[in-house]
Formats: C-alpha cells, structure tokens, sequence
C-alpha cells in the first residue's frame, strides 16, 4: 500500500469505508446519548453504560482486567475515579486519574473520557497510533500521559486544519491501519 497524507480526500475516504463496513456507528452513538443523558441526572454514567464503554473498545480477549477489577471492587470504585476525573482541572489530571484505576490504562482513559467529552479527548486507539506512526505524524506508540498528550496535538492540528470531528478523524485513520494490515500481512 502506498504511503499516504492526511489531508480532507485522505479523512472523506477512508472514514466512508469505515462507515461501509464497521457496524459500530450505532452503538457508538447510542453510549454517547446514554453518557450524556446520565451525566445530566447523576453526575456519572451508570456501571452499565460504563461496561457498554469498555465492551466497545475492546474485543473481548482484552477485557479480562476491568472485568477483573469489577469482581475485585465493584463498580464504585471506577465511579469513584470517574468523579474525581470530571472535577480535575487539567486534561493530564483527568487522564491520570483514570489511568491510575485497576484494567483502565491509557487507551480506556481516553475513551472513557471521550464519551464524556467528545470534542476535547480523542480516542488514543492502537490502530489509530499505527497509522500515524505509518505517516510519519508520531515518533512513539508508548501508552503514557506525556505521549497522549503529543497524540493530543496531532489529532487537534488534523481537526482544525480540516474541520473534522474527532470522530471522523478515528474513523479514518482507524480504516487506512486496517487497510495497511491487510495488504502487508506480515
């Protein structure tokens, strides 16, 4: 596959594959009408919108530590860290709060804060780091505050530039890994 830019043409296109094929667009947009709806009653989302969460990111393989920690703990906890991130004052506080809970790391921090704030976090998928290491747009796929924060500017230059959601941008990116994988197997 030939290395690509990131451009408008790049986004339009591969997040219209995305939508052709990935059956997730629903599911998607029901958990963020659910974390908004719930943030409004009760200040958190509800264990079960916070499973809906985990369970769309990742396959199931992926899941054992939260899971594991929701035996261990019990949903409180993680709510407990949920609440103190959405007082933080800083996205690094609320990143790290999150990090810091049993299973979470990075990469569920930052989806769990997604949902919360669509606009302001962007989902750090590892498909989503492959590519923009592909195109040259990150230097380091190590899940830690301080590269989230690199990813952060990347996914906001992308965004301003082109007035795209963060959203259409994961889509995108999320599709050319795909597609790379597919035509270079090994």
């Amino acid at each position: 596959m030939p290395k690509s830019e990131i451009n408008d043409g790049f986004i339009k296109e591969y997040a219209r594959i995305y939508d052709e094929h990935e059956q997730d667009n629903q599911e998607y947009t029901n958990i963020r009408i659910k974390v908004k709806k719930e943030l409004s009653q009760r200040k958190t989302p509800t264990e079960d919108t916070f499973i809906d969460i985990y369970e769309w990111l990742l396959p199931p393989f992926f899941r054992f530590n939260v899971e594991k920690g929701l035996k261990l703990y019990g949903y409180s906890k993680y709510e407990e860290g949920i609440k103190k991130a959405l007082y933080a004052q800083t996205k690094n506080e609320k990143m790290s709060i999150l990090d810091d809970l049993y299973g979470i790391g990075i990469v569920t921090a930052s989806t769990i804060l997604h949902f919360i704030y669509p606009s302001e976090f962007p989902i750090m998928n590892i498909r989503v780091v492959e590519t923009l290491l592909e195109l040259g747009s990150l230097k380091d796929d190590t899940r830690s505050i301080e590269n989230y924060a690199l990813f952060c500017k990347v996914i906001n230059d992308i965004s301003q530039t082109y007035r795209y959601e963060f959203r259409d941008i994961d889509k995108a990116l999320f599709e050319y890994a795909v597609k790379m994988k597919s035509s270079n197997p090994n």
